[in-house]
């Protein structure tokens, strides 16, 4: 298995930023969530908004997966980049 990129503080920074603005440009269900589970940034279709919770646990590993919420949608989730995962879910 490949170990995940490291940053410094301005390219960790940058990436953050560009995770948060393609869940918020995705013309779906999309989400930028950071590893407390909270989201970092949302799609308007996703239903969600900053700062709230992901609808589902992440995945322990550091990889890439797809999940399941309660409410029947299935996310697919990345590996962790800087700290944030994009998860993406059909409509």
């Amino acid at each position: 298995m490949s170990e995940s990129p490291k940053f410094d503080a301005a390219q960790a920074e940058t990436a953050r930023a560009g995770l948060r603005a393609v869940a918020r440009g995705w013309p779906g269900m999309a989400l930028a969530i950071s590893a407390d589970g909270r989201i970092a940034g949302a799609s308007a279709l996703s239903g969600f908004t900053d700062g709230m919770r992901a609808p589902f646990d992440l995945p322990t590993a550091d990889i890439a997966s797809q999940i399941v919420d309660k409410a029947g949608r299935r996310w697919r989730v990345s590996a962790p980049v800087a700290g944030l995962r994009l998860a993406t879910a059909d409509i």
